[in-house]
């Protein structure tokens, strides 16, 4: 099922790209450095992390003022200690696919508002320690590597602007709020996002 969401992905992205050079429609990409900010019981148990990725979109045919958009970013976060847990680490890597409303896509300076789903690739990894006292007084210190993962899907919406240095070369601050479907434990994040981006 993972690898099926991610080769619809690649063939949304893939096709996307094609069209767009067909319709000769708007279409080019930012890379982007960030905060990523955990929320809810996310963030009661882990610390602000650092984002990096990149995205790519296209006009949508017959609305100018639309775009598609594919994004694919890398997260990662520390973990709070303490108690018997020793190491804490958690990674994601979202693959979103959002729709883009540009507010003013004829000007140097554009606003905008997306909304989309996402494909979350997700990892925990943690150690966990104790000590245990047996019978004749002896210590013993005994500990765990947990390696865990996940691939839950989400949606994600938001919003940014646009400021074209020139008619090819931007540069693009965004936020973006993530909502991960998990059963039990759903993930809630807040993006904060600077990148620099060409069109063409």
């Amino acid at each position: 099922m993972k690898k099926l969401l991610l080769i619809l992905f690649v063939f949304i992205l893939t096709s996307t790209m094609v069209f767009s050079q067909e319709m000769d429609m708007v279409q080019g990409g930012t890379g982007f450095l960030g905060l990523s900010l955990p929320l809810g019981d996310f963030g009661d148990s882990f610390n602000s992390g650092f984002q990096f990725g990149i995205s790519v979109r296209s006009t949508i045919p017959g609305m100018e003022n639309v775009d598609g958009d594919f994004t694919i970013g890398f997260a990662k976060y520390g973990g709070e200690t303490g108690g018997i847990i020793k190491e804490s680490e958690y990674t994601i890597i979202p693959l979103t696919v959002n729709g883009i409303l540009n507010l003013n896509p004829t000007e140097r300076l554009n606003p905008y508002l997306l909304a989309g789903i996402g494909y979350y690739l997700l990892r925990d990894v943690y150690t966990v320690e104790w000590t245990e006292t047996d019978n004749w007084g002896d210590t013993w210190t005994y500990t765990l590597d947990y390696d865990e993962r996940d691939g839950p899907v989400g949606i994600n919406l938001g919003g940014g602007v646009m400021y074209f240095i020139n008619k090819n070369m931007c540069v693009e601050g965004c936020a973006k709020y993530h909502y991960i479907l998990r059963e039990g434990d759903s993930i809630s994040l807040l993006d904060i996002r600077l990148g620099a981006g060409f069109y063409f």
